[in-house]
């Protein structure tokens, strides 16, 4: 037989192989079907069909039977929160569980990073200043929510370095995040751009959505943003904002915040969980089972380590200012007590005294 024969029937019998196992019912069983179009705004549309042997639509992920728990058992979970209120360290303890796969901060831009939007406005983080907005803009921002918790290619294959910590893991593939993303019992994302007077407009939308309100002394999240640098090639918040300024801004979102998420917590009591930094810090492996408890998944011995080894680090990683990590996490929490000044606190008290009342803080 000559070369070219050889390789000729070698060919052929890979190729047969090949088609046996892209028909087997065993290797593959489902197909996602993942339609995009544009309209008014980018909409996603997930289907999920027995497979069989149809043409190929545009795009489409084969997903292998790993995932065989029904999709009424997935929940969305928002971690709704505060920059520098301990939301990296809580968003890495739920997002490293073997089921969660993580968006951090996929409402992150370079046009949004220093602003929020409420009901009828977008506010900046440590200013005042307020502009008022439409709805289409509202909804652009809610809208991007939802796509996060459709898997959707415009979230999922964004440029943006906060967008990209997965479940626990830099998913570098796009095939590899969608088909994560898809699979995981839990889709959590970390959001701080958006206020708590448009969290129900999230829950009416989405029935699989469970809302997580963490929350910090505010004194404890002006003094850290009084710090730590606005990016790390500026200076530090201090350098181009007022602690009056930052107070007043801190507190009106906080207020804003803690009235109507508690008050969506009577509404929808399943769906709503409040917890303070401070507690998750000082009892971080009782929180994480109260956390997990809420959203009705299971916590395995090693993820009890991993929560454990997040409080116990060396001091090198205090001095990392976004670090999740802290050889004592309370003690990171309640450290402003030592460095607010007797000035910067009647400042502060000025601004914050209803948020101290409704979070239960002392003055």
């Amino acid at each position: 037989m000559t070369p070219w024969m050889r390789h000729k029937y070698i060919f052929r019998i890979f190729f047969i192989l090949l088609f046996i196992l892209m028909e087997s019912d065993n290797i593959f069983n489902l197909y996602v079907d993942v339609i995009s179009y544009n309209s008014s705004r980018t909409k996603s549309v997930i289907a999920f069909k027995n497979f069989q042997k149809v043409g190929m639509p545009e795009k489409r992920i084969y997903v292998t039977p790993f995932i065989e728990n029904n999709l009424d058992e997935k929940s969305d979970v928002m971690l709704l929160a505060y920059a520098r209120g301990g939301s990296t360290y809580v968003g890495h303890m739920l997002g490293h569980h073997k089921n969660s796969f993580y968006f951090y901060e996929p409402l992150f831009d370079e046009e949004t990073r220093h602003q929020y939007c409420r009901n009828g406005s977008v506010c900046e983080f440590n200013t005042p200043s307020c502009r008022p907005v439409n709805t289409n803009i509202m909804n652009k921002y809610l809208d991007q929510i939802t796509l996060v918790y459709r898997c959707a290619d415009s979230v999922l294959n964004g440029t943006s370095q906060w967008q990209r910590i997965f479940g626990g893991k830099k998913w570098n593939r796009k095939e590899t995040r969608q088909m994560h993303c898809l699979r995981s019992q839990l889709r959590l994302a970390k959001v701080l751009r958006i206020a708590g007077d448009l969290v129900e407009h999230l829950l009416v939308k989405n029935s699989k959505l469970k809302v997580i309100y963490l929350y910090r002394d505010p004194r404890g999240i002006i003094n850290s943003r009084i710090k730590v640098p606005v990016h790390a090639s500026a200076g530090a918040w201090k350098d181009f904002n007022t602690t009056e300024d930052i107070a007043f801004a801190v507190c009106k979102k906080m207020d804003i915040d803690s009235k109507n998420i508690f008050d969506l917590k009577e509404k929808y009591p399943e769906r709503i969980f409040t917890v303070a930094y401070e507690a998750v810090a000082k009892y971080p492996l009782k929180s994480a089972r109260h956390l997990f408890k809420f959203l009705d998944v299971n916590v395995s011995k090693e993820y009890q380590n991993f929560i454990s080894k997040m409080g116990n680090r060396s001091e090198k990683e205090d001095k990392i200012w976004n670090s999740a990590f802290r050889s004592d996490g309370y003690a990171t929490a309640v450290k402003w007590r030592k460095e607010l000044s007797k000035k910067d606190r009647k400042i502060i008290d000025i601004s914050c005294r209803n948020v101290y009342k409704q979070l239960g803080y002392p003055v």
